[in-house]
This record gives C-alpha cells, structure tokens and sequence, in this order.
C-alpha cells in the first residue's frame, strides 16, 4: 500500500473510534463504518491454489521466526460443499505474516470413512501457549446417509 494511502487510512480509522467501557472494554461500534476503510487485498497477499479451495487459515510464528498458516482445503473437483466429504488440514510457511505463503504438505489428510472424522477436518486453528503450540480443528463426522442443507442434498 503507498504511503499517502496508508496515512489516509490511517487518520480515517483514527476519526472513527469505537465507545468504549471506563474498563476499556467495548461499549459500541455503531459510530464507526468498517466499510470505508475496506481496501483490495494486494496480489502478493492472496493465498490461492489452482485445484483446491481454501478455507480458514490460522497463522502462527514459529520458534525459528517463520510464519505457518495451518488452513483448510478441499478438491475444486468436488464443489463448494465438498468440505463436508473431503476437507483436509495442510500448511503453508512464510516469513512475514502477510505472506506469501508457500504450501509445504496436508498435515491431517481423510483417514477414511471408518473413523468418525475420517473424511473432513476443518477450521483449524492454532495457538501456542507457554512455548507449546495447539491445534483444533472442527471434525465433521461421517455422513452415510443423504444430507442435505438449505433444501440441497449434499452427499
């Protein structure tokens, strides 16, 4: 982002502050419009793959000072709502936290259709928390009969 944008963002998010508590805490946002200080994403920052659709990226900074984006992924192949059948957990590195980011491997691929979270791991997030780090992630048990959402048969 060029400076003089960056400094106009800058004072425009400055006159718009939220009411906060005496405490600090938020009280409201309704003064403030997050909708003037949306700006395009720069190239350089977007995190794509041509064959996979990704979802819900969770970055940290490792010991060694890279950056690891632990996110979800699903084949193209198999639609948007293929991540109830065939999301998986991969990560990314970088060495800034805005990227890019380079995949590395699928850490938590399918393990089959005979575990309960056997065919979608997804959201995952990471923490690290008095030098260890954690992983969560949101286990979608396996789905042998139709399922439908919104009217929409799934699998």
């Amino acid at each position: 982002m060029p400076i003089a944008a960056a400094a106009a963002l800058a004072a425009l998010a400055a006159a718009q502050q939220p009411k906060l508590y005496q405490d600090g805490s938020l009280a409201s946002m309704d003064d403030v419009d997050l909708g003037t200080m949306v700006r395009p994403v720069p190239a350089q920052n977007i995190f794509s793959d041509p064959g996979y659709h990704i979802w819900c990226g969770s970055v940290t900074e490792g010991k060694n000072g890279k950056f690891s984006m632990f996110y979800s992924r699903w084949p193209k192949a198999d639609g948007h709502y293929g991540w109830v059948t065939s999301s998986e957990i991969a990560l990314a590195v970088a060495d800034k936290p805005e990227g890019p980011y380079k995949h590395v491997k699928v850490v938590l691929p399918p393990r089959g259709s005979q575990f309960w979270d056997g065919t979608t791991t997804h959201n995952p997030a990471v923490i690290r928390h008095q030098g260890k780090y954690y992983r969560m992630e949101a286990d979608v048990p396996n789905f042998r009969q139709p399922m439908s959402l919104c009217g929409r048969t799934l699998v």
